[in-house]
């Protein structure tokens, strides 16, 4: 019951509008390889339905910190392209 606050207080009180997204992409991205392994999509869901509550809470945290830094950064290098091949255009 602990973690879900922890979990609550982190994704409230954040200025990161989607930290909720990235928290989910963290346990996604933890289990990818069990994931991919599954052909059904109820087989899926059953996989995901029975990770509740046994993630290690600090991992997916710095996890979910990584993946939303890794995308800013994806993000800010495309706009940086973006403007200079604008510029070459030019």
């Amino acid at each position: 019951m602990e973690n879900i606050l922890v979990i609550w207080e982190k994704l409230w009180s954040s200025p990161h509008v989607n930290l909720h997204i990235f928290f989910a992409f963290a346990i996604f991205n933890a289990h990818r390889f069990n994931l991919l392994k599954q052909t059904a999509f109820d087989e899926i869901l059953k996989y995901v339905n029975n990770l509740a509550l046994k993630h290690h809470l600090d991992e997916m945290m710095a996890r979910m910190v990584i993946l939303r830094r890794e995308f800013e950064l994806l993000m800010d290098n495309k706009e940086n392209r973006t403007a200079e091949l604008e510029l070459l255009l030019l």
